[in-house]
């Protein structure tokens, strides 16, 4: 599928990789506040610096609105360019429906599948140009706070670490028990 893509949609690769990088960046601004505030309690108050307190309030009021004016806008932007490529692999897909010998219609409806095959093609374009590079920016925006937060205390980075196995564990758990029960529901509804 891979190959088909890089194909048929040249600079595909290219907004993934762009779309991990603002993903990231909009990450990375929204860290500032905090570390700001550590500034703000540890040295300017502290030293009694009211001008240097009057500028921080400015920027934890600036930040969170930058931020959410980036996210807005790399979500409107993801939003585009999810559309766009996942039109332009259904036309494709249906071009090649189009080519099939009448006696392929006899088993499949066309619209059905074609439907499908649009669903598919947008769900796959969403998955890397979305999905994968927010992973991406998470666990790297999670690294860095690992480490920042092991350069201050490495007894909190420890605990911090323990968030992992029990965040992953008891949502595998439900997960794997959520999909029992819908099969189950399917099997008995269908009876």
């Amino acid at each position: 599928m891979r190959r088909i893509v890089m194909r048929q949609l040249p600079h595909f690769w290219l907004y993934c990789i762009l779309s991990a990088v603002m993903a990231f960046g909009i990450q990375l601004i929204g860290l500032i506040p905090p570390i700001l505030m550590q500034r703000v309690i540890d040295v300017t108050i502290p030293s009694r610096n009211v001008q240097d307190v009057f500028i921080s309030i400015l920027w934890f009021c600036i930040i969170p609105i930058c931020v959410t004016s980036l996210s807005t806008f790399y979500k409107y932007i993801l939003a585009i360019v999810c559309r766009k490529f996942g039109q332009e692999l259904s036309i494709k897909g249906f071009r090649n429906l189009v080519y099939q010998p009448l006696s392929y219609f006899d088993h499949v409806n066309s619209s059905e599948f074609a439907t499908y095959c649009r669903n598919e093609a947008l769900s796959y374009v969403v998955f890397w140009v979305i999905d994968i590079p927010q992973l991406i920016s998470t666990m790297l925006s999670a690294l860095i706070i690992l480490i920042y937060v092991a350069q201050l205390n490495l007894g909190i980075a420890d605990f911090l670490l323990l968030y992992i196995p029990f965040s992953f564990f008891p949502s595998s758990f439900l997960l794997k028990r959520c999909k029992s029960l819908k099969n189950v529901l399917l099997t008995t509804t269908l009876r």
